[in-house]
Protein backbone atom coordinates (compact mmCIF):
# COMPACT_ATOMS: atom_id res chain seq x y z
CA UNK A 1 0.00 0.00 0.00
CA UNK A 2 1.55 3.48 -1.17
CA UNK A 3 0.10 6.42 0.89
CA UNK A 4 1.35 9.85 -0.86
CA UNK A 5 1.81 12.16 2.04
CA UNK A 6 0.72 15.49 0.17
CA UNK A 7 1.22 19.12 0.53
CA UNK A 8 4.92 18.83 2.42
CA UNK A 9 5.60 22.19 1.27
CA UNK A 10 2.97 23.90 3.79
CA UNK A 11 4.66 24.35 7.78
CA UNK A 12 1.96 21.98 9.07
CA UNK A 13 2.35 19.42 6.81
CA UNK A 14 2.80 15.89 8.71
CA UNK A 15 6.10 14.17 8.32
CA UNK A 16 5.54 10.56 6.91
CA UNK A 17 6.05 9.35 10.16
CA UNK A 18 3.50 11.11 11.67
CA UNK A 19 0.56 9.97 8.90
CA UNK A 20 2.12 6.40 9.42
CA UNK A 21 1.17 6.81 13.00
CA UNK A 22 -1.72 8.44 12.62
CA UNK A 23 -3.18 5.93 10.05
CA UNK A 24 -1.86 3.02 12.58
CA UNK A 25 0.21 1.45 9.20
CA UNK A 26 2.13 -0.26 11.75
CA UNK A 27 -0.77 -2.94 12.14
CA UNK A 28 -1.03 -3.77 8.64
CA UNK A 29 1.11 -7.20 8.77
CA UNK A 30 0.06 -8.69 5.78
CA UNK A 31 0.62 -6.44 3.00
CA UNK A 32 3.76 -3.85 2.51
CA UNK A 33 3.09 0.02 3.05
CA UNK A 34 4.90 3.05 2.33
CA UNK A 35 4.56 6.71 3.69
CA UNK A 36 6.32 9.15 0.41
CA UNK A 37 6.34 12.51 1.49
CA UNK A 38 5.28 14.35 -2.10
CA UNK A 39 4.54 17.72 -3.58
CA UNK A 40 1.94 17.08 -6.30
CA UNK A 41 1.94 20.88 -7.88
CA UNK A 42 5.81 20.25 -8.18
CA UNK A 43 5.87 16.43 -8.81
CA UNK A 44 8.16 15.77 -5.82
CA UNK A 45 8.06 12.72 -4.41
CA UNK A 46 5.78 10.91 -6.96
CA UNK A 47 8.46 9.21 -9.17
CA UNK A 48 10.03 7.91 -5.92
CA UNK A 49 6.77 6.14 -4.92
CA UNK A 50 5.67 5.30 -8.15
CA UNK A 51 9.22 3.37 -8.49
CA UNK A 52 8.52 1.83 -4.47
CA UNK A 53 5.18 0.61 -5.96
CA UNK A 54 6.72 -0.76 -8.97
CA UNK A 55 9.29 -2.49 -7.14
CA UNK A 56 6.94 -4.01 -4.76
CA UNK A 57 4.86 -5.58 -7.34
CA UNK A 58 7.45 -6.53 -9.31
CA UNK A 59 9.07 -8.38 -6.93
CA UNK A 60 5.85 -10.54 -5.25
CA UNK A 61 5.52 -14.24 -5.37
CA UNK A 62 3.15 -15.16 -7.62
Amino acid sequence: MLVFANKQDMPNALSAAEISRALELHNIKNREWYVQPSNAITGEGLIEGLEWLHSVVINRPS
